[in-house]
Formats: C-alpha cells, structure tokens, sequence
C-alpha cells in the first residue's frame, strides 16, 4: 500500500511522503504532503485507507500571566541523591544546560525528528513542578528546597503555530505514540508519564473523521498502559483563553466549549482537573479549592467519572483572563521564576506523588516483583482530598465533582502513616475470567467489639484493554468484587462509588450488623474475605494480542468512623496474619529488548 501510494504522487510541487510507521494497535499510517486532487483520488481509488485528515496535533497547555512575576535566584546545586523517583515528561524540551533543573534531568530520549533548539517555557515550568511542587517564589532572589523528583526529559516534534491570535506550540501526536513505548523499553525504572498536553477542540464538537482518529490515539495510549503497566497523568485541559461561558461561572458545568478532549477522556489514564491553590480578590473563583474557571469539565467516555484527581493551577480573572498574581510559580528556560496558569502546571503535581509512592511501594516488593501501576493508582485515590474548606458549597458542588474528582493525592500518607486507622494493600493477578481470587481481610474481632462505627473502606484499581470500536462501553474488561464475613457468608453490601465499566471501585462498609443485615457471630471472623473476579464487557481491539491475565489491586482502609475514634492497630498487630502481611506479591516483569541503534 504505502509503495502503491508513493508511486501515485504526481510532479506538482510540495508532494512528497514526510513519515510513515505503525500505530500500537497495529494500524499503518503514511504523512503525506498532498494536492487536493491527489487527495481525492487516493480517496476515490484506494478502498482500504480508512481515512485522510490533516496531522493530528497536541497542542500544550498553559498561559503565561499577562504582567509576569519572576524572581531570580542563584543556581542549585546538583541534587544529593541519585536515587530520586523520576518522571518521563513528554513535551519539546527542557534545555540542557538549565541554570535550576539541570541537576535533576535523569536523561533525555529525543525522537529523531525532534530539533535541537528549545522554543519555548512550557517543558521547563512542568519540569519545575515535578521537581520542587507547589512552591511560593514570590520574594526576590527565591531559592526552592532540594527537589523530590528527577525528570526524564522526552522530547518530541514541537510546532508553532496560530489559533485565532494566540501563538502556540503543538506537538506531533504520532511522534508521542512511538517515543513512550522506545521509553518504557529503555527505562524500565521510569514508570511514570507526564501529558501536559491535550486539544483544544472538546470530543464533542470534533466531526466524525476527526473525532474517529481521535478515539484510536486513545485506545493507543489506554492499551499501551494496560500492555505495560505504567502510569500516564494526563491534564484536563483548559478553555480557550477569552472565551467567556453562556452561563457564568460556576453555572457553565454543562458548556460544551468547557468540555474534556480526546487525551483526557481515558480510563487508564490518571486525568487531573485544577483548582484554585491562592485565593486573590481579583479571581473570578476567589475561594481555596474551587474549581479553577478554565479547567475542562467531565464526564469522560461512556459518562465515566473523570477528572479524577485534581491541583493548583490558578484561577481566572473576572472577565476570563489570565493575570498576575493569579497563577502558581514555575521556572522557565531561562531560569527565572515565573507565575503562570494552567492545568499543565496540576498535572504535574500529581505525576510527582505518584512517582514518589511508586518508589516507596516498590520497596515493599519481592525482589523482582515490580509494584502495579493500579496499586499506586488505587493508593491515590484512596488518600486523595479536596483542597480548601469542606464541604463545598450547593452553588459549586457539581462543577466540583466533574472538575476535581477525589482531589489532591499525597503520597505522605504512606510515608507518614495515620495511626488511628490502619491500610492494607494487596495486589495480584487474575489468569482468566474463570478465575476468582480470594483474599483475607484482617478485621480484630477486639476492634470489632469496641469500636462505635467500625468500618472498611477498599479501592479497588486495576487498567483494561480498551476498544474505540465500542466508545459507549470503552472497557473491555470488568472487575467485580464482593466482602463477605467468611468464605461461605452471604455477600455484604456496601456503599459508594463505581461505573459499569470504568476501572475503579471505591467502596465503604460499616461492620455492624445494624448495617450489614449479618448476625453478630457471623462479623465476629478475624479474617474477611474479599473475593474477585473480571468478565469481558466489550469488544477487545481487532489488531491487538491482548494477555488473558488481569492485574487487580486493593487498597484497603480499616476505621472507627465516630466522633471518638477507636484505632484498629493494636488489635490488629496481635493477629497470627499479620507476620506475613509484609510483602506485595505479583508476577515478576519481563526484561524488554531495548532499542539498538546502528550507524
């Protein structure tokens, strides 16, 4: 086909073939420079090209205040330890010799079509959130705090072009997919991806040629995630700088302009809204925690509750502008300190806590044994909160929840334990869908019997192949579980939160039997059981082997949900299980061949 093509070009001037490759799902593609004659005749002649559109581009998410802050300061040091978790960020560029950051590159995989020459602040400001966090570098002559991630500085074909008369930069989507694959075959240790990118054009407004393509990317991206079981923190994305809703802020929950493009409509991706960190009188949100005015709105495919994660990014002025000091502090190419607006800079915010978790749950591993993607992600969302005052408010509650998801997560939680509950995390690997698996929960019957409220709350994660053939479904997989007292008790219901198809549980039950429908002898079990099982919900993609087996995982949280709390770690401490309860199992990771290059 592609020979056939070439061979079709005419003489005219400016047509010729610029790439060609092979998508994760198996389909080919060719670039082409094109005449609009040659176009319909390849269209006319050539039955199996499923479809032609113009370069499918990503532009990056962020805005500059319009009267810039910036605060210099002296250059760090290199970072005392080599041991950092580390964030891959898929963008255009850090530059290389960067006065800040330099120090905390774990290294640069550039695509071999990228240029040299770093065009523009965004991959250095994500950079500086991944790296410091959320910092304040309003004073003169700032310096951050030794930095908690490295960063893997991917580089892809970056393009500036125009919308309108805001200049942009935008990336190649074709060049994104096949450089994240040669990256996790050549960092296995980095497992954690950011995508401070999007579209500016809502899945809903996109015509069906355009909107098709679109659904591909993603089922490319949902199934590589699945295939090799990383994590990809994706920005919601903002509104188009101006664009002022029909219905004012925060009633514009159902705007179309406000809502999520392809990238962030995923179900393995971790997809992160943004909320206002600083309050200022001159924001149109102006409270801690709102929901910032230009993050994209859900829900995502199949009415999938996504954003799922949320933080800072800034907030809006009263006519939807962006201007100082209504922003967060990032640092740019030239080393400056720089307040700035966007859901770019939340994204990576959690990209940098999931990364740290990461690293601390790997510690609890068998050798070889990586930790799963789901278990951070579950872990995440079991400790996520919303920011500012709680509750919010009736007037912002919905846009809220479509917006912000469970909140801001922090990985301090496992570092710096809570001990007036106790968490427990299990992760494991279903063969097939016949197969079931049955955990035992650790429940202290002396706990049962003093606590006021004794509860159970458990996340349950895990990534599914996915289909664009079936976007009303999306899934392809579904994971049921059900707690039981023991192993032949009746099932318990609970109460909480799940979607039919989207890959996450999360549940609470209240051990009582008030609550439960159970007698007493039947709770009074020191060891639950949860049991587990997938079914197949759609279809699985048509050009892609996908593995029978299905990693789940389980965050589990035992608490006293009263106002005079009881903890469970005593009594749970004295169970015979709980000697072993000190590793995560899991199959070990297979060694990919990385790539060879020869000159």
């Amino acid at each position: 086909m592609a020979r056939a093509l070439r061979e079709s070009l005419t003489q005219a001037e400016g047509e010729e073939v610029t790439a060609a490759g092979r998508d994760f799902s198996g389909r080919s593609w060719i670039r082409m420079s094109l005449t609009r004659k040659t176009a319909a005749f390849f269209a006319e002649q050539f039955q199996s090209i499923q479809s032609i559109h113009p370069p499918l581009r990503s532009p990056v998410f962020a805005t500059s205040s319009k009267l810039p802050l910036v605060s210099g300061g002296p250059p760090l040091p290199p970072p005392t330890s080599a041991n950092l978790p580390a964030v891959a960020i898929v963008d255009s560029g850090v530059p290389r010799g960067h006065a800040i950051l330099s120090g905390y590159r774990r290294g640069e995989f550039r695509h071999p079509a990228a240029g040299d020459t770093v065009t523009n602040d965004h991959p250095a400001r994500v950079a500086s959130r991944v790296v410091f966090g959320d910092v304040d570098a309003s004073r003169s002559g700032y310096v951050p705090p030794p930095g908690q991630c490295q960063f893997l500085d991917v580089v892809v074909p970056a393009f500036a072009e125009r919308i309108g008369e805001v200049p942009v930069i935008e990336l190649d989507d074709k060049a994104i997919q096949e450089v994240i694959g040669d990256v996790a075959r050549n960092y296995p240790d980095v497992r954690v991806f950011d995508f401070s990118f999007g579209s500016y054009q809502p899945l809903g407004r996109l015509d069906d040629v355009h909107r098709r393509e679109r659904l591909v990317e993603l089922q490319d991206l949902d199934n590589f995630i699945f295939a090799n079981d990383v994590l990809v923190v994706v920005a919601a994305g903002n509104s188009p700088l101006g664009a002022i809703p029909n219905q004012p802020y925060p009633g514009h929950i159902d705007e179309l302009d406000w809502g999520l493009g392809a990238w962030a409509c995923g179900f393995n991706t971790l997809v992160v809204g943004s909320h206002v960190g600083q309050p200022h009188p001159d924001g149109l949100a102006g409270n801690a925690g709102w929901p910032s005015p230009f993050t994209r709105i859900g829900p995502g495919l199949a009415n999938a509750p996504v954003p799922g994660f949320s933080a800072s990014g800034g907030d809006s002025t009263k006519d939807y502008g962006y201007q100082s000091p209504l922003g967060v502090w990032t640092c740019g190419r030239d080393g400056l300190w720089e307040d700035a607006v966007g859901t770019s800079f939340a994204a990576p915010i959690v990209a940098r806590e999931a990364a740290i978790l990461l690293q601390q749950l790997q510690r609890q591993c068998a050798p070889g044994v990586p930790c799963f993607a789901s278990t951070a992600r579950a872990f995440l969302s079991l400790v996520a909160r919303p920011a500012g005052k709680q509750p919010f408010p009736p007037l912002v509650r919905d846009l809220a929840r479509r917006t912000l998801g469970q909140g801001l997560p922090r990985a301090d939680r496992l570092l710096h334990p809570d001990g007036s509950n106790a968490v427990l995390v299990w992760q494991g690997t279903l063969e097939d869908p016949t197969a079931v698996a049955r955990i035992r929960v650790p429940v202290p019957p002396g706990w049962l019997a003093t606590a006021n409220q004794p509860s159970l709350r458990v996340v349950c994660a895990w990534n599914t192949p996915v289909s664009a053939a079936a976007p009303e479904v999306w899934a392809s997989r579904h994971v049921t579980m059900h707690l039981k007292p023991t192993l032949g008790a009746d099932t318990i219901r609970g109460k909480g939160k799940s979607h039919r198809t989207y890959p996450l549980i999360d549940r609470v039950w209240r051990l009582t039997s008030a609550e439960s429908d159970q007698p007493d002898s039947a709770l009074s079990s020191a060891e639950w059981v949860i049991e587990l099982f997938y079914e197949d919900v759609g279809p699985y993609p048509t050009t892609l082997l996908v593995t029978p087996q299905q990693r789940v995982s389980l965050v589990m949280e035992l608490f006293d949900d009263s106002n005079d709390p009881v903890s469970p770690q005593e009594e749970l401490q004295k169970l015979p299980i709980a000697n072993t309860m000190i590793r995560l199992a899991g199959v070990p990771r297979q060694i990919q061949v990385p790539v060879r290059i020869r000159v």
